[in-house]
């Protein structure tokens, strides 16, 4: 397939001062490389770091934070009123009698990429962001009114003696409400499926619905499914039944599973990591969520009951 041709927009490189939001990627990508690579230990008294807290960035300039004092009250400005428009709305609890009007086959748009605006609250990260491999990729807007996600999957390991597997590379819903808290899914609990416009390059990608919550044990939760894309220039509607996600920890399969709990869920985001070393590529047109009345599936994989004289409990 041919692929879609960039759009000509952004800052040219050294033309303007960075955003609020790149300054703090750059700064969180920095401390977090630095934590993961040489700071190694519990997080305690004995921590290498004044703060005790890992991925911690003591030397930001007060006069750096200065300057962008202006931007950050600009933008939680809008976000508080945001946040004022949304508690008004949630008033009428709209998702409790939404299920007596809604029509089999609706389709609810939630994320579309055709403003810079709305492509700056999906943010990019890889495992070189966290000097943890050499695979790359980036989000690039398109003429087409789109997101092109592209880089190139590199499962080589650094040679640091942290790492045991690398190749990954994932782009992620990041829109936060006022005084960076979260934004919960609880409305998609009347819909059956996540519905994905796009077109790849035939490779398999990763639907990840993050649900951490408070505690830190909790914070890799993930409810994760495929997404086979079929290559060639055609567009293709994937449809994902939230019945059929699997909880994982960081990747990891755990053996109790559960259906994904809406209330949690806090994020979304697309990965690739099918150990194909090489370029990939793509293009994603909107996301968003669809009723189906036939599915009745609430949980597609077994729940396993311990018995009550197991140490583990029930």
């Amino acid at each position: 397939m041919s692929p879609p041709v960039p759009a000509k927009v952004g800052k040219k490189e050294g033309s303007e001062k960075l955003s609020l939001h790149e300054r703090m990627d750059h700064q969180m990508k920095k401390a977090r490389s630095e934590s993961r690579l040489y700071y190694k230990e519990p997080v305690g008294i004995f921590y290498p770091n004044e703060q005790g807290q890992s991925g911690y960035e003591p030397d930001v300039p007060m006069k750096d934070l200065m300057e962008f004092l202006p931007e950050a009250y600009r933008i939680t400005k809008k976000k508080i009123k945001e946040d004022i428009s949304d508690f008004y709305k949630s008033l009428d609890r709209a998702e409790l009698y939404e299920p007596l009007w809604m029509q089999d086959g609706e389709v609810r748009i939630e994320y579309r990429f055709d403003t810079q605006e709305e492509i700056d609250k999906w943010k990019t990260g890889s495992d070189s962001a966290w000097n943890e491999g050499f695979s790359t990729c980036e989000l690039v807007p398109t003429q087409n009114n789109t997101v092109l996600f592209r880089g190139r999957l590199d499962s080589r390991i650094p040679m640091t003696g942290h790492t045991e597997r690398a190749g990954w590379a994932a782009f992620k819903y990041s829109d936060r409400r006022s005084f960076n808290r979260k934004r919960y899914f609880t409305r998609w609990q009347n819909f059956t499926h996540i519905v994905i416009k796009c077109r790849g390059d035939g490779r398999t990608y990763k639907v990840n619905l993050s649900t951490p919550m408070h505690f830190d044990v909790t914070w890799g939760d993930l409810h994760s499914f495929y997404l086979h894309t079929h290559g060639g220039p055609y567009w293709q509607i994937a449809k994902i039944p939230f019945s059929k996600l699997v909880r994982n920890v960081y990747g990891r399969i755990q053996d109790r599973q559960h259906r994904v709990p809406h209330q949690n869920v806090s994020s979304l985001g697309i990965a690739i990591m099918d150990r194909i070393d090489g370029e990939f590529s793509l293009e994603v047109d909107w996301i968003g969520v669809y009723n189906d009345t036939s599915h009745h599936e609430k949980f597609a994989y077994e729940n396993y009951i311990q018995p009550i004289i197991s140490p583990v409990g029930i």
